[in-house]
């Protein structure tokens, strides 16, 4: 904008929006039990190769779970899982 005058969404919109190269497009799909049974058995073996305990590694400090790195998919479903936790530690369970 500081050279041009225009806004991003003023220079998208006047875009073509047509690829510059070649595009294939290729779409798989199958059977949903199927895939739900597959990212159920890939979370397992995610958790069985220590993920939980990177995770609670890499936020150890309070400030690091407010950084962008860890708002990727997986990072930030873990925040309740560790305020939990750490209630249970310091002996102030969220339980009913």
């Amino acid at each position: 904008m500081a050279r041009s005058g225009k806004t991003k969404s003023m220079r998208e919109n006047g875009q073509k929006h047509e690829p510059i190269y070649d595009v294939y497009m290729v779409g798989l799909k199958a059977d949903r039990a199927l895939e739900i049974e597959r990212i159920d058995r890939r979370v397992d073996q995610m958790f069985d190769a220590g993920l939980a305990d990177e995770v609670r590694a890499l936020f150890l400090s309070e400030k690091s779970r407010t950084y962008n790195s860890f708002q990727a998919i997986g990072y930030k479903e873990f925040a309740p899982w560790l305020k939990r936790l750490e209630d249970d530690e310091n002996g102030q369970s969220t339980k009913s």
